[in-house]
């Protein structure tokens, strides 16, 4: 919200001058989810109305931003997601980006939350600001599950790293995720 207002003040749009009164509104459905999902009694159905409220809100926010942005001669591109969150060119290709993101995210909630479908993890976004990041299931105690990026590291028997891979990311893999390659054998590796 407050890229779209800061991105409609530099060009006199009027459309989002009380960004800020909005973004109490959803921060004050927030928090009635979040008590919701503390309360006892109802199960899964007494976060229901709260969600409904905040995607319709959502809703009416992406219609905003979306006239803000063709009245700027801008248009959105369907799956033209930035996953790693980095060059943009300027403010109307970052809120693009952030668009299509949150498009993304609110149809994963309502198909869990109102449908009660079971989204697997690669649909998910755990992260708006850092969209590539994944789920990493460890098990370690005391914190079984992570966010991040596995990552292969491989030593030769001094210690000293002979190369790094990030492994299959869930976005697809390019190649562009090699970050070294090393040429030393499997016996002197040691896995971290």
């Amino acid at each position: 919200m407050t890229l779209s207002a800061e991105l409609a003040e530099q060009h006199d749009e009027p459309d989002w001058r009380q960004h800020q009164h909005l973004l109490k509104n959803v921060k004050k459905i927030v928090w009635k989810i979040g008590q919701a999902a503390r309360a006892k009694g109802l199960g899964a159905d007494r976060v229901k109305p709260g969600y409904t409220e905040l995607l319709e809100l959502a809703g009416s926010l992406m219609a905003r931003t979306r006239r803000l942005l063709e009245t700027l001669n801008c248009h959105v591109e369907v799956d033209a997601v930035n996953w790693l969150g980095t060059g943009f060119s300027g403010l109307k290709q970052e809120l693009q980006n952030y668009l299509l993101l949150t498009e993304k995210v609110c149809d994963t909630a309502r198909r869990r939350v109102l449908l009660g479908e079971t989204i697997p993890n690669e649909e998910k976004i755990f992260s708006m600001f850092e969209p590539h990041t994944e789920l990493i299931k460890r098990g370690k105690q005391p914190d079984p599950i992570q966010y991040g990026h596995k990552v292969l590291v491989i030593e030769d028997g001094a210690g000293f790293i002979c190369g790094r891979w990030r492994l299959g990311s869930r976005r697809g893999n390019t190649g562009h995720d090699r970050a070294a390659k090393t040429d030393g054998g499997q016996d002197s590796a040691r896995l971290i």
